[in-house]
């Protein structure tokens, strides 16, 4: 049951009502876009969470039927709306989007009154921004999460091969920061997003593979990405960065780990902290005859 302020209930009550549906987003990096459904800007200064603020109606959002369940089932919406719109707080742009800076990005949807927002807002929806898609009408596409998502993931480690922590992590012990490396870009190919030279890394090649790599400088600064290759003097990422990659641009990566036992042992000299069960028979040992 939601709790609804009394002025807000009292102009339900009323029949007629003023409603104007507003949400905002909150970057991880604590940068806001704020919108409406509402064809005026609808300025808030109180409410709960971090609700006070202008939301404006050239945000061009709109949202999908809202769904809610009794039980734990997860409770999902999709939010659309323009690319490359201008906010108060915020411009929001394809590359953005694309850089991952929404990945993971807080939301809460609110039903308030558009002439008078103060009187109250009356909570739809609290989540997390999910998989961002964008169209050739430069329109994107969001699914929101509701929070019992949460609950979709594994609540206990399972019994694998390979070890079930990521590297660096509390379970794992490994110190990344004295593994990474600092370097500068020295060359590129025109228009390549997704590859450049470095020939004084002096470590072997495949080293980095499956590591991760973050921009220190360039137009890229802030972000980050997985490394798909390393032959000792290119890199080339998993995906192409959202801006151009130019020569000079700092960066630092540190190596990545292919969760076996020998790589635990041998690269990383950190076997005792091994998450794997590679010696535990498997379903082919279940289902294999008599020799």
């Amino acid at each position: 049951m939601k709790d609804i302020p009394t002025a807000l209930q009292d102009h339900l009550d009323s029949g007629s009502t003023r409603l104007s549906l507003c949400w905002y987003v909150k970057r991880r990096d604590g940068e806001y876009l704020r919108g409406t459904e509402h064809d005026r800007d609808v300025v808030l200064s109180t409410g709960n969470f971090d609700i006070p603020g202008t939301y404006l109606a050239t945000a061009n959002i709109t949202a999908s039927d809202i769904r809610y369940s009794r039980d734990l089932a997860v409770d999902n919406s999709e939010v659309t709306g323009a690319l490359n719109t201008d906010g108060l707080t915020l411009s929001v742009d394809a590359a953005e989007a694309e850089g991952g800076r929404f990945d993971g990005a807080e939301v809460l949807l609110f039903l308030c009154r558009w002439d008078a927002p103060d009187d109250g807002q009356i909570i739809l929806q609290r989540g997390t921004l999910g998989i961002l898609q964008q169209n050739s009408d430069g329109e994107y596409r969001a699914e929101l999460r509701g929070l019992a998502q949460a609950l979709q993931k594994p609540m206990v480690p399972t019994y694998g091969p390979t070890c079930d922590a990521d590297l660096g992590d509390s379970r794992c012990g490994v110190n990344v920061a004295a593994l990474t490396v600092s370097s500068t870009v020295e060359s590129v190919s025109s228009g390549d997003r997704a590859r450049f030279t470095d020939s004084t890394i002096l470590q072997a090649s495949g080293y980095f593979s499956g590591g991760n790599l973050t921009w220190d400088s360039g137009e890229n600064e802030g972000l980050s990405m997985d490394v798909r290759s390393f032959d000792g003097e290119q890199f080339v990422l998993t995906e192409p960065m959202p801006f151009a990659i130019s020569a000079g641009d700092q960066y630092s990566v540190y190596p990545g780990c292919d969760k076996r036992r020998q790589t635990c042992h041998d690269q990383f000299d950190n076997i005792v902290n091994f998450r794997g069960f590679p010696d535990i028979p498997g379903r082919d040992t279940l289902v294999r005859g008599p020799r």
